[in-house]
């Protein structure tokens, strides 16, 4: 593979490193907006953020030392003022749960590399990932002993003094956001620009209903493979077809949308050309 990425590298060299893309982006990204909000954290820190948290939400992120079972968390309704910080030792590797307790017994997170910029992302629930999250960024659990319930991802009251709980939050490299939909079912969390790191989601959902108490389940960790910068096709991981449309974007032969076109500036110095295709080349090279 470094062998067919370095024979492509020297192709675009030898074409001329003065071409500049010259086209343009057509239209937005439907699900994915990238604002200007960026944030720099270091190696070995989760960075911990809130969006429409209510104040008297009692969950937050858990991750616990597979060595030592030391754990760091933090509940999110105490970022919602601000963004807060956790030192996670590069000794550990974690295991990732909810404070209630839900998550996955494996511990293989690390955070010694997870340092570099992050940025905020405005996604829309629904277009992200329609087979799981409802049009108001919902999701629909069916329960045999009391039916079904579009959980919002919080704590909402039942008749009769029962209760539906859940909750969401997303992990893109070493920060989380824990997060409720807004009323267009859409959450706003960082993501990073590391190239090729994944985002995922996890949730948890638990109800009370009469005399019925009982844990919904919930996801461990579902990948959203188009929040992963660099993946400029918008396919799954970052590859060689990612550094052959960027090729055909510099060249003016092919039109993207608004978050591919961000993608393509991998060395982030406001430009599209061949150095970002060395740099996509360099990191798919590494892997």
């Amino acid at each position: 593979m470094k062998k067919f990425v370095c024979l492509i590298l020297c192709a675009v060299l030898t074409a001329g490193a003065a071409v500049t893309a010259n086209a343009k982006t057509v239209k937005p990204h439907k699900g994915v907006e990238i604002s200007n909000s960026a944030k720099n954290i270091g190696n070995n820190t989760l960075l911990v953020s809130a969006y429409n948290i209510p104040s008297d939400y009692t969950n937050g992120v858990l991750f616990t030392g597979g060595d030592t079972q030391k754990n760091y968390s933090m509940k999110f309704a105490d970022c919602i003022d601000g963004d807060k910080t956790l030192f996670m030792p590069s000794t550990e590797k974690y295991a990732r749960y909810f404070v209630s307790g839900s998550g996955n017994l494996h511990a293989y997170y690390t955070f010694d590399d997870k340092g570099g910029r992050y940025v905020k992302a405005k996604i829309n629930l629904h277009e992200v990932d329609p087979n799981y999250f409802n049009k108001d960024g919902s999701h629909t659990m069916e329960y045999s002993s009391i039916g079904s319930h579009d959980h919002k991802f919080k704590y909402e009251k039942a008749d009769g003094g029962g209760y539906y709980d859940s909750a969401l939050y997303f992990q893109s490299g070493g920060a989380v956001t824990g997060v409720v939909p807004d009323k267009d079912g859409c959450v706003e969390i960082y993501l990073s620009t590391k190239i090729n790191e994944p985002t995922d989601y996890c949730t948890t959902f638990s109800y009370r209903k009469a005399y019925v108490v009982g844990g919904g389940g919930g996801t461990v960790g579902s990948n959203i493979y188009i929040l992963r910068f660099g993946n400029i096709d918008l396919q799954g991981t970052v590859d060689v077809n990612d550094v052959t449309l960027l090729q055909q974007y510099i060249s003016g032969s092919v039109e993207l949308d608004s978050l591919q076109y961000y993608y393509t500036d991998t060395n982030f110095d406001g430009h599209r050309d061949v150095r970002d295709v060395t740099t996509l080349q360099r990191a798919i090279a590494k892997r």
